[in-house]
């Protein structure tokens, strides 16, 4: 395997593993910060909607500063990878 599809199988090695962290973060943010528990379906569907800068939808209300940081926090990752 050549240097490229190194880089290649990293970067989507790495899309993939960020955007699992950035679902169980959001899980268990919702669940402990929030109080109101996500499914792991319904918090993979926010991390691809956020990391792709594609939107929300209907789950955008967040009242805890620690929420509203991890979401701003991903929501900037997400821009940046584009970049990459």
């Amino acid at each position: 395997m050549g240097k490229p599809w190194q880089r290649l199988l990293l970067l989507v090695v790495g899309l993939f593993a960020s955007l699992l962290l950035a679902t169980f973060l959001y899980q268990w943010g919702m669940k402990e910060l929030e109080g109101e528990p996500r499914s792991f379906w319904r918090s993979l569907e926010w991390a691809s909607e956020t990391i792709t800068t594609t939107g929300y939808g209907r789950d955008a209300q967040w009242t805890h500063p620690g929420m509203v940081i991890f979401v701003s926090a991903v929501q900037f990752f997400g821009v940046f990878l584009i970049f990459l």
